[in-house]
């Protein structure tokens, strides 16, 4: 999941040239979750299954994108939900990850021409964005909540990934978004374990 993610603290030279008619974000090939920030539920659980996966031996949050086929909402190469999209779709190639901003670099924008990636050490501002600023807070904050989540119920995989639902009782909100959102697994193909 994160071998062509490059922390931008660690870049020298790269650029984005943008998207063009590219949908190869969508389509499948690429990534089949976003991580996702407590503050992004609300945005994100009427659309897409809000799961919690292991990565690098950590419990993580991510909503899930793909099954290794197309997005759900990609159709006729375009996005059907585009005015609506999650934040995690708006911000690509640049994703919060591990208390840092990462950039994929399997994007075909990512490349040598384009506007630059970072100024003076720092994301360009030119691709500022309310979800990639504060992420140690963000991420502090989802932590705690993950961590609350005394029962994990294994759901199936996807890819090399066991997905997990959250099989606690309690009225906080996030957690019933979180189970609300489990209704649209129907949307995606899982593997048994």
């Amino acid at each position: 999941m994160t071998e062509h993610l490059l922390d931008i603290n660690h870049l020298e030279i790269a650029y984005f040239s943008g998207c063009g008619e590219c949908n190869r974000c969508c389509d499948g090939s690429s990534f089949r979750f976003a991580p996702l920030f407590l503050g992004d539920m609300e945005e994100v659980y009427r659309r897409f299954p809000i799961v919690f996966v292991k990565i690098e031996n950590r419990w993580r949050m991510v909503f899930i994108l793909s099954d290794g086929n197309p997005c759900p909402y990609l159709k006729s190469g375009g996005c059907t939900i585009y005015a609506q999209r999650p934040h995690a779709c708006r911000i690509y190639p640049f994703t919060p990850f591990r208390d840092s901003i990462y950039l994929d670099s399997s994007c075909p924008g990512v490349g040598l021409c384009g506007t630059p990636v970072t100024a003076g050490g720092r994301l360009s501002p030119a691709f500022d964005h309310p979800r990639l600023s504060q992420i140690g807070q963000k991420q502090a904050q989802t932590d705690r909540f993950i961590k609350a989540q005394k029962n994990m119920e294994k759901l199936g995989r996807i890819g090399e990934y066991t997905l997990y639902a959250s099989a606690d009782r309690s009225d906080d909100p996030h957690l019933r978004m979180h189970k609300k959102s489990l209704e649209l697994l129907r949307m995606f193909s899982l593997r048994d374990q």
